[in-house]
């Protein structure tokens, strides 16, 4: 009897169990706790643990997928140019995809102060997914301008994801940790540039390296929504009202208006009517002007700190600047920005006619043009990962560490790009295998070394906008980079061509469509010719690298010891930043002079003089 009691309830528990196991708002709950978007660490502390590797390496994929897009498109430029029968297609293609990622980072990369990190990174990825999409779809277009739009968008994209992944790896890392994981950040640039290379070369046709895009930002899209925390909550709606009326709307104006009519005349001058060379070189002229002279205007966070005088008062801004002038200020700081405008040059151009090299002047397969450059991305991130060790080391021990490893590096890539030159004329590319080691040494020591001396020289606040401002310089550095060397390409060409195929070298960095067009003698004319225009861009980039190696004596680690000390005494919350560095003195400021004045203690004369002075 009393085991009958007692089985009773036993069997109806188990009844009711396995009910609530096909509960459907059970399974919806698991489902939901599945999809939720990853959250900062309670208390607004760094990220540790799985949280942190899963971060890093969401981070990292994303960063990967745009490395793809950046480095697939050197390899299909031949496809894409027969494809279009030489409408400079390719030529567009570059310069637009520069042009975007130089414009994207200065939005994206600036607006992610307010609206988090996040959610620019998955705009960004957005962005990638429907250029993708694009650039496919215009395969079966008759025209190339749609593919220029639409790299274009892809180019916004990418130079924002590379922007974003480095100023959010900075948030949630510290220094140790940031000197710790640099090699992960190397090898997805290596692992992204090689499938990109690899996909442009194996694929059968161009568009499916763009379908496959869209299917890795997808994949990029979940793993940010999934991985990657915000870098602080999402401000209130009384706040984004706040910050949005403190946007550079000018700054930005500006910038884009020089920046694109300027990188427009250096890349495609010869494309132009007189009258359009006329009104893009006016444009970016005073375009450029008013960007400077908004830039040195003095910072002011509140209205209540600007001076009453109306002669005055042009002087003062309210908005945070897209590219705060006071970072110059820094010698260090200065110097790598100068350094990045330089290298962004040097490493654009490379990857851009490495391709060329193989495929025109030495007749080399597309796959065979991308074999040469795996040493160069493989050391590349095997150096990345290895010179933050050394840097780490020299800097346990009080030694100069910084300049020592990216003078290092200079001076490998420009012996590299010098001894690139001397072997053009060679038509077996057995040396390029061991030049390309030594670029990929210069890489490897510069890159991201780069973006860490900077955040070790700059205050926390501006941490996120002098990344950056080094971001955009890389890619202004590009664009600048790859019009100079099609314009040598040009003008070597020309003097080295006869007077009847003096067309070639207009369309020569372009079009090799027309290489089919050419008689045997010809077409050994044309090739010598371009031997020598790549021969004289190494050199070129050689003094360039000269140049930077130069500035590293200018490249101090003495204020290592001050941030060091200053990170240590202040509490860790890089998670959840402010939106502005003014915006909780401004709160603090007037709260106490409302305090004051409620009292009857302070009149409102002395506070507005108190707040002048910057209570």
């Amino acid at each position: 009897m009393s085991s009958t009691m007692i089985s009773t309830p036993t069997s109806s528990m188990t009844v009711s169990n396995s009910e609530s196991d096909r509960n459907p708002s059970k399974w919806w709950a698991r489902l939901k706790s599945l999809a939720a978007p990853a959250k900062s660490p309670a208390g607004n502390t760094k990220l540790t643990g799985g949280h942190l590797i899963a971060a890093v390496i969401a981070l990292n994929f994303v960063n990967g997928v745009a490395f793809v897009d950046i480095l697939g498109i050197g390899v299909i430029q031949s496809a894409i140019s027969d494809r279009y029968k030489g409408k400079d297609a390719v030529d567009w293609n570059t310069t637009s995809a520069l042009i975007g990622a130089t414009v994207g980072q200065c939005v994206l990369g600036y607006l992610s102060d307010v609206f988090t990190r996040r959610k620019m990174l998955l705009s960004a990825l957005t962005l990638l997914f429907f250029g993708a999409l694009g650039c496919a779809g215009s395969s079966w277009v008759e025209y190339p301008e749609m593919l220029v739009i639409f790299r274009a968008i892809c180019g916004m994209a990418t130079g924002s994801i590379s922007n974003l992944v480095n100023i959010s790896q900075n948030d949630f890392c510290t220094q140790e940790q940031r000197l710790n994981l640099q090699g992960v950040q190397g090898t997805s640039v290596a692992l992204g540039s090689i499938i990109g290379s690899l996909a442009g070369a194996l694929l059968p046709h161009w568009r499916y390296l763009y379908f496959m895009e869209c299917g890795l930002s997808t994949l990029g899209l979940v793993a940010t929504y999934k991985f990657v925390p915000p870098n602080r909550s999402m401000p209130s709606e009384f706040e984004i009202r706040k910050e949005v009326r403190r946007i550079d709307y000018l700054g930005i104006f500006t910038g884009v208006g020089w920046l694109v009519p300027g990188l427009l005349l250096l890349s495609k001058w010869r494309k132009f009517s007189t009258g359009v060379l006329v009104a893009l070189s006016i444009t970016a002229a005073s375009m450029k002007v008013l960007f400077f002279l908004l830039g040195l205007r003095k910072e002011s966070p509140d209205s209540a700190l600007a001076p009453r005088s109306r002669l005055r008062r042009p002087y003062y801004r309210r908005s945070r600047p897209i590219a705060p002038f006071r970072l110059f200020k820094n010698r260090t700081v200065a110097a790598i920005y100068f350094q990045n405008i330089l290298f962004g040059a040097a490493y654009y151009s490379f990857i851009y006619f490495a391709p060329v090299l193989a495929q025109v002047v030495r007749q080399e397969s597309a796959l065979d043009g991308v074999k040469c450059l795996v040493p160069y991305f493989v050391t590349h991130a095997v150096w990345s990962t290895a010179s933050a060790r050394v840097i780490k080391y020299r800097q346990e021990r009080k030694k100069k560490s910084y300049s020592i490893v990216m003078g290092f590096g200079f001076a490998c890539w420009t012996i590299a790009m010098a001894l690139l030159g001397w072997d053009c004329a060679d038509k077996s590319s057995k040396h390029f295998y061991i030049f390309a080691v030594l670029v990929g040494l210069g890489t490897g020591s510069v890159f991201q070394n780069s973006v860490l001396a900077i955040t070790k020289q700059v205050a926390k606040d501006d941490g996120a906008v002098a990344l950056g401002t080094r971001n955009v310089l890389r890619f202004l550095g590009g664009a600048i980079g790859t019009a100079m060397s099609s314009m040598i390409m040009r003008t070597v060409m020309q003097q080295h061509l006869p007077a009847d195929l003096d067309w070639v070298a207009n369309s020569a960095v372009a079009d090799h469509s027309f290489y089919k067009r050419l008689t045997e003698a010809e077409e050994v004319l044309v090739r010598a010719a371009n031997a020598r225009g790549i021969m004289m861009v190494w050199y070129t980039f050689t003094g360039v690298l000269a140049g930077c190696l130069l500035l590293c004596m200018l490249i101090k680690d003495e204020g290592e010891k001050k941030v060091e000390d200053a990170e240590k005494q202040t509490p860790s919350v890089d998670v959840v930043t402010p939106v502005s560095s003014y915006a909780s003195r401004d709160a603090s400021s007037n709260a106490l002079v409302e305090t004051a004045e409620s009292s009857g203690q302070l009149p409102s004369k002395t506070a507005r003089a108190f707040l002048k002075i910057g209570f």
